[in-house]
C-alpha cells in the first residue's frame, strides 16, 4: 500500500486522464511507477556497460568497413 500527495496541477491532470480511460487512478500511478523503475533498470544498466567498456567495443564492431 502506497499513499502519495501530489500537488495539484498532477492531481488534476490525473483525474482527467482516469476520467478520459475510465481507469481508476491508482491504476495510472502503478503503472507510471512501474514504466519509470523498468526505465531507470534500463538506464543502470546502460551506465554499467558504459562503464565497462562493453557499448564502445559493441560500436566499434557495428561500425567496422565504414569508411570515412
Amino acid at each position: 500500500m502506497l499513499g502519495i500527495r501530489l500537488e495539484q496541477d498532477l492531481e488534476s491532470q490525473l483525474q482527467a486522464l482516469a476520467k478520459r480511460s475510465g481507469k481508476p487512478k491508482s491504476y495510472h500511478a502503478r503503472e507510471a511507477i512501474r514504466q519509470y523503475l523498468a526505465s531507470d533498470e534500463s538506464e543502470a544498466k546502460r551506465q554499467s556497460r558504459l562503464a565497462s567498456g562493453i557499448v564502445a567495443d559493441d560500436f566499434e564492431a557495428d561500425t567496422r568497413g565504414w569508411t570515412k
